[in-house]
């Protein structure tokens, strides 16, 4: 339902932050329990509520995101950010990645230099 909402306002940035699955895209319900959806049934909610007005950029911040982040390209989202399939997401390089990612695009950045940034941030957590 929020997903719908969000998108049939018309914004030009979702970011998605959870839990992933390498087959499915899940979103909370609302009540501490779980959607799993066919990529292609978000594909198709992202079409039909976001109409002409897409986000120009959806972040996917979880485990094995590749099938969510798949199914937002599928949509027409012009840029994705998300992990690939069969990787695990840290948590604290997923903070790290984040701030550093969204430092850049707050200061006019494109979302490939955010990206670069965001993917050398976390090697500066690396000890000595």
């Amino acid at each position: 339902e929020k997903l719908q909402t969000v998108l049939t306002y018309g914004v030009p940035c979702l970011h998605l932050s959870g839990h992933g699955h390498k087959d499915f895209v899940l979103l909370e319900d609302g009540q501490s329990g779980v959607h799993w959806l066919q990529p292609e049934e978000v594909t198709d909610v992202v079409r039909t509520f976001g109409g002409d007005e897409l986000p120009q950029l959806v972040f996917v911040s979880a485990c094995h995101s590749l099938a969510t982040g798949q199914a937002f390209v599928n949509a027409g989202v012009r840029s994705v950010v998300c992990v690939k399939v069969d990787e695990q997401l840290m948590d604290a390089t997923a903070s790290v990645f984040t701030r550093a990612f969204y430092c850049s695009l707050a200061v006019g950045k494109t979302v490939r230099h955010a990206y670069e940034a965001g993917t050398c941030a976390p090697l500066l957590l690396l000890p000595y």
